[in-house]
C-alpha cells in the first residue's frame, strides 16, 4: 500500500524486446512472452539475473498470426469483440 493510501495500488509493466521475425514488419518492439517453466524462474526470487536476462530474448512464436483488423482498435474507447476480427 502506497504512503497514505488505504487501498492497494495495482499495477503493471510491460518488458519489451526486438521484435521478431512476425513483429518486425509491424514494429521494431515486442512484448516478452514467458512460456512454461519461464514463468516460475521469473517469479522465483532466487534466481539469477543470467537467468532472467535469458528470458528476455526474441523468440520465434508458433502458433501465432498477423493480420489486419479494422482501425477502429487504434481507439481506446473502443471496446467490441469484432475489432479482433480480419478485414
Amino acid at each position: 500500500i502506497p504512503p497514505g493510501a488505504t487501498e492497494p495500488l495495482l499495477t503493471f509493466t510491460i518488458l519489451t524486446t526486438e521484435a521478431n521475425d512476425l513483429m518486425r514488419p509491424l514494429h521494431d518492439r515486442m512484448p516478452i512472452v514467458l512460456e512454461g517453466d519461464d514463468l516460475g524462474l521469473w517469479l522465483d526470487s532466487g534466481s539469477k539475473a543470467e537467468e532472467l536476462q535469458a528470458l528476455m530474448r526474441t523468440k520465434e512464436q508458433v502458433g501465432w498470426e498477423a493480420y489486419p483488423v479494422s482501425r477502429g482498435v487504434g481507439n481506446v474507447r473502443n471496446d467490441q469483440e469484432a475489432l479482433l476480427e480480419p478485414v
